[in-house]
């Protein structure tokens, strides 16, 4: 069963394949840049390179990490320009059954969140954190909208 790992922002719980993530790992310090747009949290050193850390939460719309020493790194690549994302706390991991996956309503989905995992009573977006990381490393600082559907038809 693959598992989700579960991240939380400002109380919005949402979920990351564990397997797109290819390093987890303790939150280091950031050397933060001037003028840097809020979604880039700051160069840390990791392995002995320097890495550009985006903020996870800023991506996806939240406010900036206040403290993001206090969190946690997904890193997804050490030899791209943004290697990985910071996130609030600890990151939990969740076994997510294929049967437990659900689309987005067309108007919600985007190409960073398309589906959700049930959770008991609760559905958790799930990132598609190689995309949003794609899109960073082009400049794409911008959340995707959802497609506009069909006008709505009020019968």
């Amino acid at each position: 069963m693959p598992n989700l790992l579960l991240l939380n922002f400002s109380g919005v719980h949402y979920g990351v394949w564990e397997d797109a993530v290819p390093s987890i790992v303790s939150a280091v310090p950031l050397h933060h840049l001037p003028l840097s747009p809020p979604v880039i949290a700051g160069i840390a050193i990791i392995d002995d390179r320097s890495a550009v850390i985006a903020d996870l939460g800023a991506c996806l719309g939240c406010p900036p990490l206040v403290n993001p020493r206090q969190g946690t790194f997904l890193i997804i690549s050490a030899n791209d320009t943004i290697a990985g994302f910071c996130v609030e706390g600890n990151v939990e991991r969740l076994g997510c059954p294929p049967e437990h996956v659900l689309p987005l309503p067309p108007a919600v989905a985007t190409s960073v969140a398309d589906t959700c995992a049930v959770r008991g009573s609760s559905l958790l977006p799930i990132i598609n954190i190689g995309h949003l990381h794609d899109r960073l490393k082009q400049g794409l600082l911008e959340l995707p909208l959802p497609e506009p559907g069909p006008p709505h038809s009020g019968m």
